[in-house]
């Protein structure tokens, strides 16, 4: 199955920036953000692209047992789970077609919650869901 063959919808855009803290110097890297929901609300897709050019690919869904699968680019190839959050990590070097296929992958062992309301509001956010749960993430790895 192709990502262009879902037919996902442009719902909303927007910018906004992430503060990164390390070593005692902050960071803001500002980004802007397109947001697409597929025709059944099954799937969001969220483009990040960073000001420094770098870009995020970035799958979202519901789950019926009150958690949400999201695949995203970060900065190894790793599952995991974060909170309610089942995390599906791909590199960075991996194209949109590879993330996709991924996520669908993932939703084969899980159960969709269709509410396209529900994934229109999260999908508002979820740039900062990302970094959020990416740093989660980082600090589970190491033992933190």
């Amino acid at each position: 199955m192709q990502f262009e063959d879902m037919g996902f919808v442009l719902v909303s855009q927007g910018k906004g920036k992430w503060s990164v803290s390390f070593g005692g110097i902050t960071e803001n890297v500002k980004y802007t953000h397109e947001n697409f929901i597929n025709p059944d609300s099954s799937i969001a897709y969220c483009l990040i692209q960073r000001e420094d050019g770098q870009k995020a690919y970035v799958f979202y869904s519901l789950l019926e047992d009150k958690k949400e699968l999201l695949t995203t680019t970060g900065a190894a190839t790793k599952q995991m789970e974060v909170g309610k959050t089942f995390l599906n990590s791909l590199h960075p070097k991996e194209d949109l077609q590879t993330h996709f296929l991924s996520h669908l992958s993932c939703l084969k062992e899980k159960r969709v919650f269709i509410d396209k309301k529900s994934l229109e509001k999260k999908l508002k956010n979820l740039p900062d869901k990302v970094y959020e749960v990416g740093k989660s993430a980082m600090m589970q790895s190491m033992g933190l």
